[in-house]
């Protein structure tokens, strides 16, 4: 082998051995723990008793919920998504929530921007069960959260209320079916009044059978039968900081928050 040969093969083995240490070195590095993470699964995501399929599955954790990571599995385990067929490369994340610890696949976790983008897609996927005339709210450009109103937690488990800049009302409950869905209605706001009154947009809703149930709840301020619309009271909330509060469908009471959870 020539001199200028044996000095070319040199420097390629070594930047070869340079790029599988900065390899080796990216996969090795270790994550801070704990971290806020977000569900982004839109079903929801399976939490186990062990990082693996075959773990006891513990619960099942909704789409969107926050849980926080406190570490996460040295193997990386592939699985193909059911929805888009694509293949998913992920360590398990070791959580905690509700107060139980188990492990989650962390194809289907992320953070708050990875979640917003989540919660922007499942969206667009349900155009179908909006009136014609205002479908394109789910597709509009302008359809990022400007408030959060939430339900505690009580009767049932918690549930959100997010108000769109398009005028779009998203609420996120189970108060409507047996599981946590979306539902939407068109909303608007009056300060003078303080009310707020909810447009039914929403195909898969009974607006009769929910206006009877409305029709002597002290809350409401209002029942407009043509035009589908049932307005509500704002009163102050029950926190420190006298935040606002709703209580709509018979019992729901919702309290307003800052956008996206702090």
């Amino acid at each position: 082998m020539k001199a200028k040969e044996a000095v070319n093969l040199l420097c390629i083995l070594t930047m070869a051995g340079v790029m599988l240490l900065q390899g080796c070195k990216k996969d090795t590095v270790s994550e801070q723990f704990p971290q806020d993470k977000y569900i982004i699964a839109a079903e929801g995501l399976r939490m186990r008793s062990e990082p693996s399929l075959q773990g006891n599955r513990l619960a099942l954790i909704p789409f969107g919920e926050k849980v926080s990571a406190i570490g996460k599995s040295e193997t990386v385990l592939e699985v193909t998504d059911g929805t888009s067929g694509k293949k998913l490369q992920h360590h398990w994340y070791q959580v905690q929530w509700k107060g139980a610890k188990g492990w989650v696949f962390g194809g289907y976790i992320g953070d708050k921007s990875e979640y917003e983008k989540a919660f922007l897609s499942v969206l667009e996927k349900e155009k179908k069960y909006l009136v014609p005339e205002h479908a394109g709210l789910l597709g509009a450009s302008d359809n990022s959260i400007d408030e959060v109103w939430r339900y505690p937690g009580g009767e049932m488990e918690k549930a959100e209320m997010y108000f769109c800049k398009n005028g779009l009302l998203i609420v996120d409950s189970g108060m409507f079916s047996e599981r946590k869905k979306k539902y939407y209605f068109v909303f608007t706001k009056d300060a003078v009044k303080k009310t707020l009154s909810l447009i039914f947009v929403d195909t898969r809703l009974n607006f009769s059978d929910l206006a009877q149930v409305e029709n002597k709840s002290k809350s409401v301020w209002g029942i407009d039968r043509e035009k589908k619309t049932i307005t509500y009271n704002i009163q102050k909330g029950t926190g420190a900081d006298k935040s606002l509060s709703v209580s709509v469908f018979g019992w729901g009471f919702f309290e307003k928050e800052m956008p996206w959870e702090k």
